[in-house]
């Protein structure tokens, strides 16, 4: 009786575990199909955009990857469950192809996995590079808008052939002409009390953009570090479990079937 009560628990778990198993693996795959249909794909991949996307894309596939590797975990152990508390060897034939097939998937997930890792550790250290680029772009720029309204100010502040020649033209008249005219006596004042004040608020605003720049390079460099760490590690993690589960599980049923075949 006791016996009988042991073999119908160990079918019910037995069953559980491989239900429960199968359940997870047909959903991630739902999940990783649905993640897998283009949406908003850059032109170009290997832009910095494109780049970014190809980060964003393996960093939610690899963020998926341990729901699968339980499901099949789960699924093996109820296999194994079977196999141990004597089940008819009908109920265990009828889930070989079945575990065959899974041990298959688990396999190419391992090695989907395995490539994701070295792509994406090269993914982040370009759109790392390229973000460094459009971040010294960016701070020449400004720096070229800095000199360039330095060499405005002093035109202004020293001549007034251009300021009169824009007056004569109508370029500016009216409240516009008021406020040049009241900007240039307020920097003439500032000159004559600090001849250096012009320099100064130059230097100023060019430490600005530089300190700016250097906190940008490094936000840069530690979010795609974290990035290609954490997403390429756990990749790596990954093709090493369902590689492990794929290859193991599937020497041992070569195994077994040519034990049954003798």
């Amino acid at each position: 009786m006791k016996a009988t009560d042991s073999r119908q628990l160990s079918a019910i778990a037995s069953q559980t575990l491989k239900y429960v198993g199968i359940i997870l693996i047909l959903a991630a795959l739902i999940d990783y199909a649905v993640l897998l249909v283009p949406s908003d794909v850059p032109a170009k991949l290997s832009s910095l955009e494109g780049l970014k996307w190809q980060i964003a894309l393996f960093s939610q596939f690899v963020d998926r990857g341990v729901v699968p590797l339980l499901g099949f975990v789960l699924l093996f152990t109820g296999v194994w469950v079977d196999s141990v508390s004597g089940a008819p060897p009908e109920r265990q034939k009828a889930w070989q192809n079945i575990s065959f097939a899974s041990l298959l998937l688990a396999s190419l997930l391992g090695f989907v996995f395995l490539v994701l890792s070295p792509l994406h550790f090269s993914n982040t250290y370009r759109a790392n590079q390229q973000t460094r680029t459009q971040i010294s772009q960016e701070a020449g720029q400004a720096e070229g808008q800095l000199n360039q309204q330095l060499q405005q100010i002093n035109s202004l502040v020293k001549s007034d052939s251009q300021l009169n020649q824009a007056i004569e033209s109508g370029q500016i008249k009216g409240e516009q002409l008021a406020q040049v005219q009241a900007l240039k006596s307020q920097i003439q004042q500032q000159l004559q009390s600090d001849p250096q004040a012009l320099d100064k608020k130059a230097k100023d605003a060019q430490t600005q953009i530089r300190t700016r720049r250097l906190d940008l390079e490094k936000r840069a460099n530690a979010e795609f570090l974290k990035s290609g760490l954490r997403v390429g590690l756990s990749s790596l993690l990954l093709a090493i479990g369902y590689i492990t589960v794929g290859w193991t599980g599937l020497r041992q049923l070569g195994a077994g079937s040519r034990k049954a075949t003798r």
